[in-house]
């Protein structure tokens, strides 16, 4: 259990450090680091879609809404970081992108949790 939670907190940090390190520092051709990135991005996205519909899944079935409730909070940790930097890169379509995500599974997430 511990080393789970150990691993949680290295991997979230591990993930805001990724904020914030330029590129260049990547041990790899300079050539291939936006398409090893967009891979990384990918398969952490495959993962985090993943986690939330099983984890949903369950919560719904067993009607269980704290766990909806950590979904939510998970949501409201990503958030904010990943508009921070989009708008900093004026990356509208990932502005847009979040705004869907937040609202399409956000807001459901948000009334559903507050139904016990």
């Amino acid at each position: 259990r511990v080393w789970v939670l150990l691993v949680s907190g290295v991997v979230d940090l591990a993930g805001l450090g990724f904020v914030f390190l330029d590129p260049g520092v990547y041990p790899v051709d300079s050539g291939v680091v936006s398409r090893l990135v967009q891979g990384v991005l990918g398969a952490t996205l495959l993962g985090w879609g993943v986690t939330l519909f099983l984890v949903a899944r369950y919560a719904f079935a067993e009607k269980k809404p704290e766990l909806l409730r950590l979904l939510l909070y998970g949501l409201v940790a990503w958030a904010p970081v990943d508009f921070a930097v989009s708008v900093y890169y004026g990356a509208l379509f990932n502005i847009v992108l979040n705004i869907g995500i937040l609202v399409l599974a956000g807001v459901p997430l948000y009334y559903a949790s507050r139904s016990a």
